[in-house]
């Protein structure tokens, strides 16, 4: 059975941030722990195939010569976006 990269790569990407507020540290206060280990669980495995099959996916879409240029202009944006993220969420307050 062959999986298909792409798909699993953007399978996994819209339920990363919706898990991300899993792990919170004030959940861990009120909630069981079987429910902090189940919500961890979760975020980790997207998590692990947001980052993983990146570069397996780049290579499929560019190619190995391509690989570097590729993966560092990612690696920029996501730290731009770690970055800048922040600031802009501390714009719209609830």
């Amino acid at each position: 059975m062959k999986m298909d990269k792409k798909l699993s790569a953007s399978g996994g990407l819209p339920l990363d941030p919706a898990c991300g507020s899993a792990p919170d540290p004030a959940l861990a206060m009120v909630c069981p722990p079987s429910a902090n280990a189940g919500s961890a669980t979760v975020y980790i495995l997207y998590t692990g195939v947001y980052f993983c099959l990146t570069p397996i996916v780049l290579v499929d879409l560019l190619g190995l010569e391509k690989l570097s240029n590729a993966f560092g202009l990612v690696l920029l944006f996501r730290g731009l976006g770690a970055v800048a993220g922040p600031p802009f969420a501390g714009l719209y307050d609830c």
